[in-house]
């Protein structure tokens, strides 16, 4: 799915929404969602046991910030923690490979995920998680949105170096 805007002009903008002082992940939401189309976002830190804890949320009625979830035994697991990558679900079947809440996933209009690997010196830190309708994200829409990895993971660092969270 190709989108209009470029992804320099994607990263331009963002790039001046953080030199002017954003509050916090909600900068990335906009040059994103211009390159890669509406879309659900999501930062989470990983805690022991494989958990996430939810530190941003561009939907928080659905997902709030604070919530916590097991991700034990799930493709997301899998990908993330034992094989280093990030991962992309195209569809429904490929949700349910990754969640163990897919049903959920699905029952808020939700089709397909990308989870992008947040890490520092080889420690995963956690992830952003992108979820959007049936169909939203292609191949190209994943290849773009790991253009945001590196600035995602200075966002994270700056926020567990302010809220003592993460390490």
């Amino acid at each position: 799915m190709t989108r209009s805007p470029s992804l320099t002009t994607a990263l331009d903008a963002l790039s001046e929404n953080l030199s002017e002082g954003p509050s916090g992940f909600s900068a990335f939401v906009p040059p994103l969602q211009s390159l890669i189309g509406p879309c659900y976002v999501a930062v989470s830190l990983l805690e022991p046991e494989t958990k996430l804890r939810r530190i941003y949320s561009s939907k928080e009625d659905s997902y709030p910030v604070g919530s916590v979830k097991s991700m034990v035994g799930t493709g997301w697991e899998t990908a993330l923690v034992f094989e280093g990558r990030h991962l992309f679900s195209p569809d429904a079947n490929a949700l349910h490979f990754a969640f163990q809440d897919a049903l959920a996933i699905l029952d808020l209009g939700f089709g397909c995920a990308i989870n992008l690997r947040i890490a520092w010196g080889g420690v995963l830190l956690g992830s952003v998680n992108l979820l959007a309708k049936p169909d939203a994200f292609d191949a190209q829409s994943f290849q773009h949105a790991k253009a945001f990895v590196a600035p995602l993971t200075l966002m994270t660092l700056r926020y567990i170096e302010r809220n003592g969270a993460g390490f």
